[in-house]
């Protein structure tokens, strides 16, 4: 894994309680948690929620492109652990992670996350680019490693 790969999560709410998301990811045998000294955030376009209630849609990939490569990445802000009020103990998830506080819903907006995945034995995840282009390093290195896996 290059020095610049990195996970990104793009969050929103519902507008009307309090925001924050928790998460623990299984990434290639290694265990990646939210918490504040790991993740970095910027706060991004328009929330889709308020946009369309009926269809919640996704922010575009060029959109997030775009707010990702002009970001000013700031430090999270930890709400506290999994088990915290109001949201209690989420099941199947660490109780180290930390919920990470994200856009006020009086701001309408959505969040970008991001942290580096630890690289031992993680395959390459590139900067976002077009979709079909993440889907085609996707497919790729999935044929490096059959090939490799082959060879051995």
């Amino acid at each position: 894994m290059g020095d610049n790969d990195y996970l990104y999560v793009v969050t929103w709410d519902d507008g009307t309680v309090a925001e924050s998301w928790l998460g623990e990811f299984e990434i290639d045998g290694r265990t990646v948690l939210t918490g504040a000294d790991d993740w970095e955030y910027v706060v991004g376009g328009r929330n889709p929620y308020q946009i369309d209630r009926s269809r919640n849609l996704m922010p575009s990939t060029t959109e997030l492109n775009s707010f990702i490569s002009a970001a000013l990445w700031q430090n999270t802000k930890s709400v506290g652990q999994n088990g915290v009020n109001p949201w209690g103990t989420i099941a199947g998830i660490d109780g180290e992670a930390d919920w990470l506080q994200t856009a006020s819903h009086t701001a309408g907006k959505y969040t970008i996350f991001r942290t580096r995945v630890p690289a031992d034995n993680v395959a390459a995840t590139p900067e976002p680019g077009s979709l079909l282009g993440l889907l085609a390093i996707g497919a790729v290195s999935s044929g490096a490693v059959m090939k490799r896996q082959r060879q051995a």
